[in-house]
């Protein structure tokens, strides 16, 4: 999947890309993305993780795993003052650790994911949609995949892509909207600034064919 950089004859100060790719060798390339945005021991290959109904809990919220996808990590690691706490506790775990941040997910285009992996949620950007103007996610995977556009590939495939966040949800800095008011399946988090919304991963998934 990766190969190193001396093996391209790249060294401490030469400027490149990584083409990412999804977990196999034969795979092909999806994305590109600058190597120091990438932290790939954190990646997580979903697409053959079996949902055994086992429920997994993050910044006291039910966190819905990305099941089907495959998860290219972001590197956040002192990323964001004073600490890292909003991630939790780095280990397979089902419950909640103390201070950290729920799991939300953002449906974009590919492009739209590129740049919000590179410089984080733009405040230039921010969405009005019914419920007022901030930066909106959902903690339903299959609903952001419903907001992330396919794209076709040159391997003749199709593909969507979304980001994985940490949020804030305290008072003041988030508003969580009911199910009743999105009528969308899921509940929508509106968050007024980019400090409270970190991606750390990218979720990319292979959109197969219905057979018929």
């Amino acid at each position: 999947m990766i190969a190193l950089l001396k093996d391209y004859s790249i060294k401490n100060g030469s400027i490149i890309q990584f083409a990412v790719k999804l977990r196999a060798a034969a795979e092909p390339t999806v994305m590109v993305l600058a190597e120091d945005l990438l932290d790939p021991d954190f990646d997580y290959d979903f697409r053959n993780e079996p949902n055994v109904g086992r429920v997994y809990e993050r910044g006291g919220y039910v966190y819905n795993r990305p099941y089907g996808w495959s998860r290219l990590a972001l590197k956040t690691k002192g990323k964001y003052p004073p600490d890292d706490a909003w991630l939790g506790i780095l280990a397979n775990r089902t419950e909640s650790s103390n201070e950290e941040w729920p799991v939300s997910y953002h449906g974009t285009k590919r492009e739209g994911a590129m740049a919000i992996a590179a410089e984080g949620y733009d405040e230039d950007k921010l969405d009005r949609e019914n419920f007022g103007r901030g930066f909106y996610s959902t903690p339903d995977v299959e609903v952001a995949a419903d907001f992330a556009p396919r794209f076709d590939h040159t391997d003749g495939k199709r593909y969507e892509a979304i980001i994985q966040n940490r949020v804030n949800l305290n008072s003041g800095h988030s508003e969580i909207i009911p199910v009743e008011k999105t009528r969308h399946g899921a509940e929508y988090y509106l968050t007024y600034s980019s400090d409270d919304l970190r991606p750390y991963g990218i979720c990319i998934r292979e959109v197969k064919a219905i057979s018929t």
